[in-house]
């Protein structure tokens, strides 16, 4: 429709909102995408896609060995917290066709990693491998944690259990991210 909508915010460390502005043209559109708006956060939303899975890990290390230490623990989890940087195509529902989930790479970067660390997949935002963190997280879990966390319900938009709300494909308030 021609009708560019975009908006920008500035947080400090603490999450404290500095700065917002809502629209291009506010006085024109009369909408804050920021304030009301809902969006696909993309790679912003992994971090709990990655966070549900080091929940599910350090519940597996500590049900195995419920008297380690906080350091020892950590690098149990972090030893564990390894995920599969490789082509995969998720269904787009019964008797529908599939699609392949594609790795966002510059010439220089390989496109796909293979078995890679958690720490690599999230700081590198390989697509392939945190769609297989969700999965192995659990994405309902995943949901959970970012509802535990903060990100606010609404009647019309829930964060959908659907393999690639791991990689940000559900919408979300961008305030909220």
């Amino acid at each position: 429709n021609g009708q560019l909508r975009a908006g920008a915010f500035a947080v400090d460390f603490l999450g404290d909102v500095l700065a917002e502005v809502g629209n291009v043209n506010f006085r024109q559109w009369q909408y804050d995408v920021i304030a009301t708006g809902w969006r696909q956060p993309g790679s912003t939303f992994k971090i709990f896609t990655y966070g549900g899975l080091v929940e599910r890990l350090t519940k597996e290390v500590l049900a195995a060995q419920p008297r380690l230490d906080t350091l020892e623990l950590t690098a149990k989890v972090l030893e564990r917290c390894t995920v599969l940087d490789a082509p995969i195509f998720v269904s787009l529902g019964r008797g529908r066709r599939t699609k392949k989930i594609e790795n966002f790479h510059s010439r220089s970067e390989p496109e796909y990693r293979g078995d890679i660390s958690c720490r690599i997949a999230l700081g590198e935002s390989r697509n392939t491998a945190a769609m297989r963190a969700g999965a192995r997280a659990g994405i309902k879990h995943v949901i959970e944690l970012a509802y535990r966390l903060g990100m606010p319900r609404d009647e019309k938009h829930v964060l959908q259990p659907y393999p690639t709300t791991a990689i940000g494909a559900s919408e979300v308030n961008p305030l909220a991210m």
